[in-house]
């Protein structure tokens, strides 16, 4: 779908201030097509074009209507206003018009400085809500027992975000378990294997972890997945390997997939991962100091293209199969997420920096310490339970300006 600006100026505005402003949103990225050379093209090519109102001033009103009126029927048409020339007055007057004639519509606004950047913004956002309400998540299994505050409703679900739950049984896992390595898989694990400080599992536990790695990737395109959960622990009982070395391997290549069926932190990595295109760390939250906020996070698995080193080892509560301990850059700033709730429209979102990895025998793996920008009781008295994600970078603003936006649209729907 190809974005498209059209310009609307009074008569009797400056003209070489209209051209420095329409200046300013090209530097952005953002062209401009004038009305009359829109409406010259094809009914096909417009339905082919996303079309944004740029309110350049005010006294614009009575021309936008009948612009809209020659166009194809639209639902949605985005107004857009900056802070000088009358341009947000405008733009109100229009968008309640269009609400009495039965045409929804909202304003988006900023000062010209920021106004291409809002406008991409954007354009991410309805994206993500786009591909959202085609995705497949698959649950491999069932959740773990003892996520016992992690249930989610699966009707409401699909109502806010339109996600689906694909319901997979753990045995279907168990049949592909013995088929051959996949070569993207096997090269994978000689590359890690070759990149790894230290090596502490043997060829056959890595070989096994890479034929559940290959039986695991049948299923996602058996069912055409789009991110998947699986119930870890079952594997480890029918197998005697874990899922460890897998979740890393799909997180590296850019297919979100979680541990233990946890459907709302696997949802928060699939947000993450389709807002700013990075993969992030599932992780139990292990210990939290409310003097100093810092928290320590840690689990068995996870990506390594997050790591700045990391050692091959056994899956801490078993003892087997293949997980690793992965270093983080200290130093580095992070973003942690949590989306849950029934309905999944509960978050919480913070930031802070790395400060420590840690060695402890007596904890997942992958142990990070974390020193947090805002107060870390919330871990204590009011968290979305365990599994928090945690992501390189600071992100807060994008996601909860885009959970912010969705929220406010599922109130006003």
């Amino acid at each position: 779908m190809k974005n498209v600006l059209i310009p609307f100026f009074s008569p009797i505005s400056d003209k070489s201030n209209n051209e420095l402003i329409l200046t300013v949103l090209k530097k952005g990225g953002w062209n401009s097509v004038e009305p009359d050379i829109y409406l010259e093209i094809s009914e096909e090519e417009q339905k082919e074009t996303n079309i944004w109102i740029f309110i350049g001033t005010g006294g614009t009103e009575n021309s936008v209507i009948q612009f809209l009126n020659k166009i194809q029927p639209r639902t949605y048409p985005n107004l857009v206003s900056h802070n000088l020339s009358n341009s947000l007055p405008a733009a109100m007057e229009i968008r309640r018009y269009l609400e009495e004639t039965g045409t929804y519509t909202k304003i988006i606004h900023d000062t010209i400085e920021n106004l291409a950047n809002t406008l991409d913004q954007e354009i991410r956002f309805s994206s993500v809500s786009k591909k959202l309400q085609s995705f497949r998540l698959g649950l491999i299994g069932n959740p773990s027992e003892w996520l016992i505050a992690s249930n989610i409703n699966e009707m409401a679900v699909k109502h806010t975000w339109g996600l689906e739950i694909i319901q997979i049984p753990i045995s279907k896992v168990i049949e592909k378990f013995s088929n051959e390595i996949g070569s993207e898989i096997y090269a994978h694990g000689q590359k890690i294997v070759q990149n790894a400080r230290k090596v502490y599992r043997s060829s056959q536990q890595l070989k096994e972890a890479q034929l559940l790695a290959s039986a695991l990737k049948e299923i996602q395109l058996e069912y055409t997945l789009d991110a998947f959960s699986i119930e870890c622990f079952s594997i480890i009982q029918q197998t005697e390997s874990t899922a460890c070395f897998a979740l890393s391997y799909f997180n590296d290549v850019g297919l979100v997939a979680g541990c233990e069926g946890d459907l709302p932190s696997t949802f928060s990595m699939i947000l993450i991962k389709l807002l700013v295109d990075q993969p992030s760390f599932m992780a139990n939250v292990t210990s939290v100091n409310s003097t100093t906020k810092t928290a320590i996070l840690s689990h068995c698995t996870v990506p390594l293209e997050m790591t700045e080193d990391y050692d091959i080892y056994s899956h801490y509560e078993s003892k087997k199969g293949v997980a690793f301990r992965g270093v983080f850059e200290v130093g580095k700033t992070v973003t942690i997420l949590k989306v849950g709730g029934n309905s999944l429209t509960e978050w919480y979102i913070s930031t802070g920096s790395i400060i420590k990895n840690h060695v402890h025998e007596e904890c997942c793996r992958t142990q990070v310490e974390i020193q947090f920008s805002d107060s870390v009781d919330y871990f204590l008295n009011e968290s979305l339970a365990n599994h928090h994600i945690m992501v390189l970078g600071n992100h807060k603003s994008q996601i909860k300006s885009f959970l912010e936006n969705k929220m406010k649209k599922e109130g006003e729907s």
